[in-house]
């Protein structure tokens, strides 16, 4: 799925990772502890303020299928911002971006296989020019993500949608209007 409106071209270079991910990279056997998961995300916001989401089956604790913003675990010895400076190439090719303020924090339970494992997500406000995200690098765990921008009023036209995290419109609206917390909000 594609957005509506004409979009920029995809930028040179991106290409598929020579190496993807999957589901079972770094996974520790069942009989070893299960450590805290921790992921940098990205909200996304264009120049006219819409938001990149997309959309595709999430890990949660049972599996849901939603819209959720970009971004992924951290790899060792990685920061909150590079993996999310990663991230964003690898899923969208999108690079030489600025991480902005961690704006919003979520507590969840993921699913690795048969076990649940505690996760902490950082979100951080991201602010590009609109352009069309490749996601022909995107791991083999998301083969079936689709993308799309969306406009606030487009959110709140859809309340029947997921969204992760839960109360993201909410969430949203501050962000647009340039209140960026002083500390970063809850949205477990």
């Amino acid at each position: 799925m594609s957005s509506q409106s004409a979009e920029p071209a995809v930028p040179p270079g991106c290409a598929p990772s020579s190496a993807p991910r999957s589901a079972g990279d770094s996974i520790r056997s069942m009989n070893e502890p299960v450590e805290l998961r921790r992921s940098a995300r990205g909200v996304v916001l264009d120049e006219s303020n819409r938001v990149l989401l997309l959309y595709g089956r999430v890990q949660e604790f049972p599996p849901v299928s939603a819209w959720y913003t970009p971004g992924g675990r951290l790899e060792d010895g990685e920061s909150w911002e590079e993996a999310l400076r990663r991230e964003l190439a690898e899923e969208l090719c999108l690079r030489g971006i600025d991480v902005g303020p961690h704006v919003w924090t979520r507590r969840s339970i993921r699913r690795r296989g048969n076990v649940a494992v505690p996760a902490v997500a950082r979100f951080f406000l991201v602010r590009v020019a609109a352009f069309t995200p490749d996601t022909s690098g995107i791991g083999s765990s998301e083969v079936d993500v689709h993308w799309k921008w969306w406009s606030y009023e487009e959110l709140l036209g859809r309340p029947e949608i997921r969204l992760i995290p839960p109360g993201f419109t909410h969430l949203l609206a501050p962000l647009l209007h340039g209140d960026v917390p002083i500390e970063p909000v809850d949205a477990s």
